[in-house]
């Protein structure tokens, strides 16, 4: 029962989260996120986020996002695959 996901997290702002064809990115609450059906345009140049056939997995891919820490509703209490927390300057706390 592999769920066929992917993520990857990096800052303490960004996170792409991958399954199947779909590619969501959330880069902190400045800047929009995406989602890119990879199957449909492999390119990346087109951004799904508003496109109403996806809303569910949009809302999906936020709800999956909170329950790894990011986001407006993020889990405060996640902690990542266990490496510990980076400082600024990338010294591990």
């Amino acid at each position: 029962n592999w769920n066929n996901e992917s993520i990857s997290q990096f800052g303490k702002t960004n996170l792409m989260i991958k399954r199947d064809n779909l590619k969501y990115q959330y880069y902190g609450p400045a800047i929009p996120e995406v989602l890119f059906d990879l199957e449909a345009n492999p390119d990346e140049t087109v951004n799904l986020a508003e496109d109403t056939r996806y809303t569910a997995a949009v809302t999906e891919f936020r709800r999956r996002s909170s329950e790894l820490g990011y986001g407006p509703q993020a889990d405060p209490s996640y902690r990542n695959a266990g490496y510990g927390a980076i400082k600024e300057t990338g010294e591990k706390l």
